[in-house]
């Protein structure tokens, strides 16, 4: 998260990856699910989050204080 965006905006990992955001701007942040499978709270400046994906799918997300243009995907395959 940097310059009130994600970077990439969309990343494909394989089962089973951890993905990790970190937080380099210098205001607060959050990486929510579209589906509610997963909320980092607020991250201020440098914090981290962690997310193991287990399962294949298409997984949506966006910044929660800053939907409207911070959004992004994680694709998950086996």
């Amino acid at each position: 998260m940097q310059l009130t965006a994600f970077s990439p905006v969309e990343i494909a990992v394989a089962a089973g990856t951890t993905v990790t955001w970190t937080n380099l701007d210098s205001i607060a942040h959050t990486t929510t699910s579209e589906d509610a499978h997963w909320d980092s709270g607020s991250m201020s400046p440098r914090d981290t989050f962690e997310l193991s994906f287990a399962e294949p799918g298409t997984y949506d997300y966006f910044c929660a204080i800053h939907p409207g243009s911070m959004r992004a995907t994680v694709i998950v395959s086996e």
